[in-house]
C-alpha cells in the first residue's frame, strides 16, 4: 500500500492542484486544509475533497487548528 500525505494547504488563500503522480492508494490530509465555515471556502473544500475521492481509493481527513 502506498500512502500520500498533505497538510497546511489552506484553500482559503487559493486553490491547490492535487494529483496522484505516485499512484498511491491512501491520501492522508493532516490538518489545515480549508475552513468549512466560511461561505465560498466551504464550496472550495468540498470540491477539493471530491477530487481527492476520485484520485485516491481512500482519504483520511484530520482537522487542524484552522478548521
Amino acid at each position: 500500500m502506498k500512502i500520500a500525505y498533505g497538510s497546511d494547504i489552506h484553500l482559503e488563500f487559493g486553490w491547490y492542484e492535487i494529483n496522484n503522480n505516485t499512484n498511491s492508494d491512501l491520501l492522508v490530509l493532516a490538518g489545515d486544509i480549508g475552513i468549512i465555515s466560511q461561505g465560498h471556502n466551504k464550496e472550495k473544500l468540498i470540491d477539493f475533497l471530491e477530487i481527492c475521492g476520485k484520485l485516491y481509493k481512500d482519504t483520511i481527513y484530520i482537522l487542524g487548528n484552522h478548521e
